[in-house]
């Protein structure tokens, strides 16, 4: 299942949900939907890299979200978002030598509390937290080979070479360096007898930020969201996992921090002003026009 599906998908559940809405509650329903493009960086939280160095240029990498939500109320939205990047980790120590990269594509919806009714109305920016389930999409692979498909053989003196340490002909050995391009697919290697498992999982996503009301219907977010999978495979190590290779029992996980932009549309507006304001249809599309110069 591609980006464009996880997204789609949920759509007709969404348009759904806020027409039954409308229909139930047509006095206090509004129809502002809320349509928002993020980019941020994922850190991932498993069995492989467990020390999580900020500085290992594995340990972050760049993602990019859709979203598109409505309010339910004053104080709580709902929305539906796709997220699609990568995760990866690397841990290099005497004891093991692992590492993965995996694209990782979600798509669901979330729950959205502003604190709307809690704050002043003058606010410029307002904290919010969020809760949903999300469907998770994985495709995870190793680095194993140069580009020249000689192995990898990580040697006690810190150095990588073409040949096992402890190889009769170890002393002819040749130094090699990695080149990060992650050729091996994790599943089929099947290094723990895993077999043909499924990567794809659910996962919760639980946010926390703040949003920047910057006018005109924009708005900008700076928020964390965390990925709590059902999942323990994403990086392919378990605590069933052997030879040097097991981990904890423990889910992966990953942490998403990023800007969003959003833009909301008031489709409500020019009815509520000619509730307000019996006009002619001219004099109502001027009144609607001074007000957005306003």
């Amino acid at each position: 299942m591609n980006l464009r599906a996880h997204f789609l998908l949920p759509c007709f559940a969404l348009t759904s949900f806020t027409a039954n809405a409308q229909d139930n509650d047509s006095s206090h329903f509004r129809l502002q939907p809320t349509f928002g493009f993020g980019a941020g960086m994922f850190a991932f939280y498993g069995d492989i890299g467990n020390n999580h160095d900020g500085s290992n240029p594995m340990a972050t990498r760049l993602g990019y979200e859709l979203r598109v939500g409505t309010p339910l109320t004053d104080w709580l939205d709902v929305s539906l978002f796709a997220l699609h990047g990568a995760v990866g980790a690397n841990e290099r120590s005497l004891e093991r030598n692992l590492n993965f990269r995996s694209r990782i594509t979600t798509g669901g919806f979330q729950f959205t509390y502003n604190f709307k009714h809690l704050l002043p109305a003058t606010r410029v920016v307002e904290p919010y937290i969020g809760i949903g389930i999300e469907s998770v999409e994985f495709l995870s692979k190793t680095d194993l080979y140069d580009a020249q498909g000689r192995m990898y053989h990580y040697w006690s003196d810190g150095t990588i070479r073409d040949l096992d340490e402890n190889a009769s002909d170890a002393a002819n050995a040749v130094m090699l360096q990695r080149d990060y391009e992650f050729e091996s697919d994790v599943r089929e290697l099947d290094l723990d007898g895993f077999g043909k498992y499924t990567e794809r999982t659910f996962a919760m996503p639980l946010s926390l930020g703040f949003r920047t009301l910057i006018g005109k219907g924009w708005d900008l977010k700076l928020g964390a969201t965390w990925h709590f999978t059902f999942s323990d495979l994403i990086d392919g190590v378990t605590d069933e996992s052997v030879e040097g290779r097991v981990g904890d029992s423990r889910n992966d996980r990953f942490l998403y921090t990023s800007f969003t932009l959003s833009k909301t549309i008031d489709l409500d507006r020019k009815k509520r002003i000619s509730d307000k304001n019996p006009l002619s249809s001219e004099e109502m599309d001027m009144l609607v026009l001074n007000d957005d110069e306003d």
